[in-house]
């Protein structure tokens, strides 16, 4: 497989320490092929009492633990009535300049 095909094929991976142990535990992650899925789960986290740590993509830094803040902070101001949660991400994606 080329680089290209593998930097296509790279899933974004979201490290986080949950609620339970936000500061004093091993962090977790989770993988997916969409960002806005990664920025969602770093937002119920947070919701949450969790601790978002960062999204990377084939080892690049996606977004570090304070962008991760502020892009859940975007995400509450948001009204969320007639949105799907993910659509309401992708849209603080964009105006973050981070790209999907």
């Amino acid at each position: 497989m080329s680089s290209a095909a593998q930097e296509g094929a790279a899933k974004y991976k979201y490290s986080f320490c949950s609620a339970i142990h936000p500061f004093n535990a091993a962090p977790f992650d989770a993988e997916s092929s969409d960002l806005a899925s990664m920025v969602h789960s770093a937002w119920l986290d947070h919701r949450f009492g969790g601790r978002p740590l960062s999204i990377t993509r084939a080892g690049k830094t996606i977004s570090t633990e304070e962008e991760l803040k502020h892009a859940c902070a975007l995400i509450t101001e948001r009204d969320h009535s007639n949105n799907d949660m993910r659509t309401v991400a992708r849209q603080v994606i964009r105006e973050m300049g981070k790209q999907e």
